[in-house]
Order: C-alpha cells, then structure tokens, then sequence
C-alpha cells in the first residue's frame, strides 16, 4: 500500500509540463551561465583544458542573450569571463601541461601603432606573453 503513496507524491507528466511552461528562458540561460562559469573554473582545477574550454565558449555564446535581461547586472558575468580566459591561457601557458601557450588574437600584429609596433616574439619562460604585454585578451577559439 505504500508504493501506492509514493506513487502519488511523485509528478506526472502534466505536472512536469506545466512546471517548464513556468520557466522563463531567459532565467534558464542566466543560470546556465551562472552554472557554465563553475564548470569552467572547476575544469581549470583539474588540468581538463578541453572541457574548460567547451565551458568558456558556451559563456561566450549566451553572454550576448543575456546582457539585455541583466542590463548592468551582467558586469559581473563579463567580469568572470574575463578572469575564465586569463587563468585558461595561464594554465595552458603552463610548462608540462601539454598544451602550448596560446596565440595572440588573429590582427594583434596590425593593431595600434602601427608600423612601430614591436614584432612578437616567443614569450620568456614566467614572461607574460604577446598578448597579455599587448594588453589584449587571448580568447579561446578565436
């Protein structure tokens, strides 16, 4: 008889439908980001480029849908990006990770200054790379 029970706490289907119906898309990729951004930073931990990666490219992806639901409240997820892809290039800079260091963004040498820009060269070992004295941020994927 208490199988009975358990079985009528549990939620059929139209429950189920009406509580998705409820959801706002909107609240749903919020915290998807929110959700991504720990993901990331956990994979980052662990030494897992490839998912932190995945995760950092997914924040990119729905940071543009989210913004306008956020308005300023989405500096702190910009903000978290940013801080994502400076520890990923840092990691992946990384002597015996098996990774190389990342490359400065496609058009870095053709930036301001012109022709008196410096050329790149291959970052010093505990050097900051071309990218990070440039003051641009490496992204992953681009």
């Amino acid at each position: 008889m208490s199988e009975l029970a358990d079985d009528a706490e549990q939620p059929g289907v139209d429950d189920l439908m009406q509580a998705i119906r409820a959801i706002k898309v909107d609240q749903f990729l919020i915290t998807t980001v929110s959700t991504l951004a720990s993901l990331a930073y956990s994979k980052l931990e662990e030494g897992e480029l490839e998912q932190a990666k995945t995760a950092i490219e997914a924040i990119r992806a729905l940071l543009p849908l989210v913004e306008p639901t956020l308005g300023p409240d989405a500096a702190p997820i910009r903000d978290a990006l940013a801080r994502l892809q400076l520890e990923y290039a840092r990691v992946a800079a990384q002597p015996g990770e098996g990774a190389a260091e990342p490359a400065a963004p496609s058009g870095a040498q053709t930036g301001e200054g012109g022709a008196d820009a410096p050329e790149p060269s291959a970052a010093e070992p505990g050097q900051p790379g071309p990218a990070q004295r440039s003051g641009r941020l490496w992204i992953p994927g681009q």
